[in-house]
């Protein structure tokens, strides 16, 4: 009997709980068996207990090699500070389009749930999250049974200075239509254009009148590495008759 408490820092639904067991009588420790416990299986601060039946080397199940008892729970601390992909930290391109920015959706929390889905034991949704800056529209995966949805990914959108990233986070559902959660906005003007600078900032959703509600967004933005050659309007040319547009060039 042990009953130790441990506790891990992770990401829930990509990664399992490993447990080895030993046998320290000998002079090198000798391997017993092994279980998983799949963490996707974990619910936000809803302890599970499990019988988990250890395997060998291989992952055979064999009762002969005993059981572990555990309890198990997630628990989603909001502070927690999450890593930025180096693919944003140390983005190596010097070539590329000037008006470049770098957009990593980097986490949601506390989303609303818009629409119960049977298969929920408690609270949670399958989150997805769209983001859009003028034509250009990229969309994440879905998150499976979580309001706290960590993605880290990155998109590349062609903006001008003055331009919006509109956020928009919806609630999957494979059977019936999709709910909107909610939506949030980030001004590419509040990026500063130092690569050496970086933009990261906390989102509140707003409803359809614009009215703040629960849920956040955390987004983390930087102009893209091609923006160091970046130079004001050198030229203005004629775009049609009686139309001029000044025009960028890098050198």
């Amino acid at each position: 009997v042990y009953q130790k408490r441990f506790s891990f820092e992770g990401r829930q639904g990509d990664h399992d709980l490993l447990v080895e067991v030993f046998d320290s009588s000998t002079e090198e420790p000798l391997f017993m068996g092994r279980a998983r416990l799949a963490l996707k299986e974990l619910r936000e601060r809803k302890p599970i207990r499990k019988w988990l039946t250890l395997t060998d080397e291989y992952g055979r199940k064999d009762k002969r090699r005993g059981q572990v008892d555990i309890v198990c729970w997630h628990f989603y601390r909001g502070r927690y500070v999450v890593s930025i992909p180096n693919s944003v930290e140390d983005d190596p391109a010097v070539e590329g389009p000037c008006n470049q920015i770098c957009v990593c959706l980097v986490r949601c929390w506390n989303l609303p749930v818009r629409q119960h889905k049977s298969k929920d034991a408690v609270r949670a949704a399958d989150p997805f999250v769209v983001l859009r800056c003028g034509e250009q529209e990229r969309a994440t995966q879905v998150e499976e049974g979580t309001v706290h949805p960590l993605y880290q990914e990155v998109y590349k959108f062609l903006a001008p200075e003055e331009t919006e990233v509109r956020v928009d986070v919806w609630d999957y559902d494979g059977l019936r239509a999709n709910a909107w959660v909610g939506s949030c906005t980030l001004k590419t003007c509040d990026i500063a254009r130092d690569k050496d600078e970086a933009y990261r900032v906390w989102l509140p959703l707003r409803d359809e009148f614009g009215q703040i509600k629960t849920g956040l967004v955390e987004l983390y933005a930087r102009w893209h590495t091609s923006l160091k050659l970046w130079s004001p309007a050198t030229d203005v040319i004629e775009v049609a008759e009686g139309v001029t547009e000044e025009r960028v060039y890098r050198p």
